[in-house]
């Protein structure tokens, strides 16, 4: 919940991610911002963003607005073969997998290089770091509670509303300035300001968002009101 701004695309060339890392290096040190490269080696067993199932039965409305598909290979007890498949290049390997009532597997050997960007202190860290042998940005993550799999997502995104509109056109223009090294495939902006530098729509935006989200948190409040916990929204901080 949040204003956020979200992109992903590929890098032009092995030379312009390096070109990129140095353009954002000296921006952030003439604005004082924090920063560091990021290199990793990845390896293991791969868990991409795919999509998601259902533990009920989609009506025909839903299937029909949402694109939902029905794999009749995947019913069992525990699956009624409804899934949403999302848009990636891992789309068509599920929907093959799935037609075969399989699931597919996958593995990971590569590098990561790029930089990451604390513009704001109330604004996430904006990064941008490629797969070297893809060029794509790619969100390779580890969790505690599944340390044997390398979750993958493609793109980034960055929340931006507790940092306010400064910060968000800043992260815009940031976006904007990577437009030399980097072919976005989406960019998709909460607020309406990435490509319209339309200040007054993204101004209506958080000031929207921040309406919601403190309503959605005296919500809360008043559902564990003699609970014991102390709900704090992110307006607040």
């Amino acid at each position: 919940m949040g204003i956020t701004i979200h992109y992903k695309g590929k890098a032009k060339s092995l030379e312009s991610i390096d070109a990129l890392i140095e353009q954002l290096r000296k921006t952030s040190e003439r604005f004082g911002w924090d920063h560091g490269l990021a290199e990793e080696e990845i390896k293991g067993e791969l868990c991409p963003s795919w999509g998601y199932g259902f533990g009920y039965i989609p009506n025909k409305e839903e299937v029909e607005k949402q694109n939902i598909e029905y794999f009749s290979a995947m019913v069992t007890k525990d699956c009624n073969g409804y899934f949403k498949l999302w848009d990636s290049r891992y789309q068509e390997v599920y929907r093959q997998a799935f037609n075969k009532g399989i699931w597919p597997k996958f593995s990971v050997d590569t590098k990561t290089k790029g930089i990451w960007l604390d513009i704001h202190p109330n604004c996430e860290t904006l990064e941008f770091v490629f797969d070297l042998a893809s060029l794509e940005l790619a969100n390779y993550q580890r969790y505690d509670r599944t340390p044997h799999l390398v979750h993958y997502y493609e793109g980034f995104f960055c929340k931006t509303q507790f940092g306010g509109v400064k910060a968000h056109i800043s992260v815009c223009k940031i976006i904007e300035l990577t437009e030399n090294y980097v072919e976005y495939s989406s960019i998709y902006d909460e607020a309406g300001f990435y490509g319209t530098d339309d200040l007054e729509k993204a101004t209506e935006a958080f000031s929207e968002s921040s309406v919601q989200i403190k309503a959605f948190s005296e919500t809360l409040k008043e559902m564990f009101k003699g609970e014991g916990l102390e709900i704090i929204s992110g307006y607040k901080l």
